[in-house]
């Protein structure tokens, strides 16, 4: 996805300085446990925060397949 960030979970503390404070972030794992993770550090310090409920996996489940 053009101008998306990969940053795992374990190191997000470590580079928060990455993440923009004044646009908001986007989180998203397999099946939401990691993203749910991640929103509440980003959330903590100040980054305003979207994360799908149910991760990848329920997104996917729910696009039209053709």
């Amino acid at each position: 996805m053009p101008g998306s960030l990969h940053v795992p979970v374990d190191e997000l503390r470590a580079r928060l300085d990455e993440i923009p404070i004044g646009r908001p972030a986007v989180v998203y794992c397999h099946a939401g446990l990691r993203g749910l993770t991640a929103a509440r550090i980003l959330t903590r310090h100040g980054r305003s925060v979207r994360n799908p409920d149910g991760g990848w996996l329920t997104w996917q489940a729910g696009q039209t397949r053709p």
